[in-house]
């Protein structure tokens, strides 16, 4: 479906994977009751650097301080890896007037925009749609499961599509659906609005982790490599994402300790390399308000290797604080 790149353009009619390029590997709707293996207790570390989940806030712009916990593992046959990822807002909504400074004194604006274009057929034609998002810097710090830092990264995140996260395109992809349509063709910009805000959010995510010099490296732990003749003929390496929002399905309940929350839905989408299908996952999705705006609202994912069946992969979130 979507292909990353600088600026992105992508083919909206993704969502039924048929949009950019044929899909290798269908994606199947998730199970309910999908469980997620990995847990607090593979993380002996965790609480030395954080613990607790806030309530949400309605205040929608990034604090300094706001922070996510997630624990990620990874296991090839009976050999088991164990991350720590540590993300806090390093600047919130522009920097602040010193006190006691009036409305005068200019506050500067630390944030830089992004612009993404999506093309949707709409009525019969085609339009293309330019999506823009404020940037955020973020502080990311790899630790090992005992809170041992292995590395740390600066990286930027679109911060307003972050903060509308996956569950408006979900529920706009499951309502098209229901209601007959096909993800060809939509009556409106602002029925097919939320679902590419979604999918864009997620392949800038996937854009940051495989280019950053830090990140990427785990990238690769968990994506195998394409093979050397793959990156010959492509000329290098390119990873696409594919997402099915419309196969989505509402989950029975969260894995512990995430707090219950009102929706929930676990999502497919599959990680391509070179063409060539190099992860399948299911991703679950809560309302993105702070401090969950920071992951998009997704808490947890269990991943498996399409085709090597002992490679699999989970993360789940462990903590989230808002900053002060």
């Amino acid at each position: 479906m979507n292909r990353t790149s600088r600026p992105w353009s992508g083919c909206l009619p993704a969502l039924l994977l048929t949009a950019c390029a044929t899909a290798p590997l269908e994606l199947q709707a998730p199970d309910p009751g999908l469980a997620i293996s990995v847990g607090p207790n593979d993380f002996p570390g965790a609480a030395r650097l954080m613990a607790g989940f806030d309530h949400r806030s309605e205040q929608p712009f990034w604090q300094s301080g706001d922070q996510l916990l997630f624990g990620l593992r990874l296991q090839r046959g009976e050999e088991f890896r164990r991350w720590l990822l540590l993300l806090e807002v390093v600047v919130g909504d522009g920097m602040p007037r010193p006190a006691g400074a009036d409305e005068s004194f200019p506050k500067f604006e630390l944030f830089e925009k992004r612009q993404w274009s999506y093309h949707a057929m709409v009525k019969g034609e085609r339009r293309k749609i330019g999506v823009d998002s404020r940037t955020a810097l973020v502080s990311v710090v790899v630790h090992d499961e005992n809170a041992k830092p292995l590395g740390k990264s600066l990286v930027k995140l679109p911060a307003e599509l972050m903060g509308k996260g996956l569950l408006p395109g979900i529920e706009a992809a499951r309502a098209h659906q229901s209601q007959g349509g096909t993800f060809e063709e939509f009556e409106s910009l602002e029925e097919v609005r939320p679902m590419a805000e979604g999918l864009i959010a997620l392949i800038a995510l996937l854009d940051v982790v495989q280019n950053d010099e830090v990140l990427e490296d785990y990238f690769w732990e968990v994506v195998q490599k394409p093979s050397i003749w793959s990156v010959i003929a492509g000329f290098g390496v390119r990873a696409s994402l594919t997402a099915s929002l419309e196969k989505s399905v509402p989950v029975q309940a969260l894995p512990a300790p995430l707090p219950p929350t009102v929706k929930a839905f676990a999502m497919p989408l599959r990680v391509d390399v070179n063409d060539t299908a190099a992860l399948v996952a299911d991703v679950i999705a809560v309302d993105a308000q702070r401090p969950y705006a920071l992951c998009g609202g997704i808490i947890a994912a269990t991943a498996r290797h399409p085709s090597i069946e002992d490679l699999t992969f989970g993360v789940q979130l462990l903590a989230a604080r808002l900053g002060k």
